[in-house]
């Protein structure tokens, strides 16, 4: 069964806050069924792009994993028979966030040099 709107902010927000210093950038986000990716804001905001965008099919993060001392990717379907469309559209946000990793790092090598 779906998760409703407020149960997938309430998931987003709980993760958040649980590992929030470990997240790197507007960490996690909801992706929405069409493929667009909500960060966490305001619920009222949060209700309306999902009116729009259709419900969140799962989760995309970037986090700093601490013990391992490695960046890992936070993949997260919300339907344990999720279908190609949601699967396609988490897989599109990890990629997404992947590229932003990229761009991460090399900020921080440009900030290293100037030091």
């Amino acid at each position: 069964m779906p998760l409703s709107k407020l149960q997938a902010i309430d998931r987003l927000q709980k993760l958040q806050d649980k590992f929030s210093e470990q997240w790197i950038g507007q960490s996690p986000c909801l992706v929405l069924k069409d493929s667009w990716i909500l960060p966490n804001g305001p619920v009222d905001k949060m209700l309306a792009a999902m009116d729009k965008h259709g419900d969140a099919v799962g989760m995309v993060g970037i986090a700093w994993l601490k013990h391992s001392k490695r960046v890992g990717i936070l993949q997260m379907l919300f339907r344990t028979k999720a279908d190609k469309d949601a699967l396609k559209a988490v897989k599109q946000a990890a990629d997404e966030a992947m590229i932003a990793l990229q761009d991460y790092v090399k900020q921080a090598d440009l900030l290293r040099g100037r030091d």
